[in-house]
């Protein structure tokens, strides 16, 4: 859920089957299948043997900063599906295991290109994004992230005259328009308690990169509602939990359609 104008669609979700076996990344290559969640202790936080290297995580070719743990990678299928992978680094120059894999949902209008992406148009956008900040109407979860416990006035502000357009405020220190409808319309973040359970935000249009009115707000990494989003990328929220417990901030997600 994001922005004015989402559309539900019913849909069936369901976690990529696999049994326990895990899957390692190496100079790109997929070494073995399937899902699940590896033992922490194979994961470090930091080494000093990371570099930053091209790699093909999830079918798609990307660059990792050897500050990130982690890379999170969204794969189109068609419509507003898509294959979200989440591979954490090992020791090594350029080494991946794979913890996650799990079917997504996209905006009910697909992927558009994240450079000419307009708001209110249902597409999520195509890019390379960092995420540095979490929330949600459930307790914290195990997360690195720092994480917001919504409460009651909480908004995420899309009121495009608005000088903390695309930031989460809460309606008592004003600011903006608080209210849900119209064309600058904002969310109500209360509302959303299944998908709003826990949410990372991706930093499309706002710090640390740039901000332009209009091109959206509110894309998030959150829990799988009823269908198709209106921009946001969504998965079960066992593999968000999963996701959210290996992320440090300045992780970034790639987005490609």
């Amino acid at each position: 859920m994001t922005e004015q104008g989402t559309a539900r669609r019913p849909a069936k979700r369901r976690l990529i089957a696999g049994a326990t076996a895990a899957a390692t990344i190496a100079a790109g290559a997929l070494v073995s299948s399937e899902l699940v969640a590896g033992a922490g202790a194979a994961t470090p936080v930091s080494s000093t043997q990371w570099q930053t290297c091209k790699v093909t995580l999830n079918g798609v070719q990307t660059t990792v900063d050897k500050a990130e743990r982690t890379r999170t990678v969204v794969n189109g299928t068609g419509g507003s599906w898509a294959v979200v992978g989440f591979f954490v680094r090992t020791d090594g120059a350029c080494t991946f295991k794979r913890v996650l894999k799990v079917d997504g949902r996209v905006g009910y209008n697909g992927i558009s290109n994240g450079l000419t992406r307009r708001q209110g148009s249902g597409t999520t956008p195509s890019g390379t994004y960092t995420m540095t900040e979490s929330f949600g109407n459930s307790p914290r979860p195990a997360t690195a992230l720092s994480y917001h416990r919504v409460k009651t006035g909480d908004y995420w502000v899309q009121d495009q005259n608005s000088a903390f357009y695309n930031t989460l405020r809460n309606s008592g220190l004003g600011g903006f328009l608080a209210s849900t409808t119209g064309s600058n319309g904002s969310e109500r973040l209360l509302d959303y308690t299944t998908q709003y359970a826990h949410s990372v935000v991706i930093n499309f249009n706002r710090a640390p990169e740039r901000r332009t009115v209009g091109r959206g707000s509110g894309i998030f990494l959150h829990v799988n509602g009823r269908g198709a989003t209106a921009g946001c990328v969504s998965i079960t929220k066992a593999g968000l939990r999963t996701l959210m417990s290996y992320l440090r901030s300045g992780d970034r997600i790639t987005i490609t359609a």
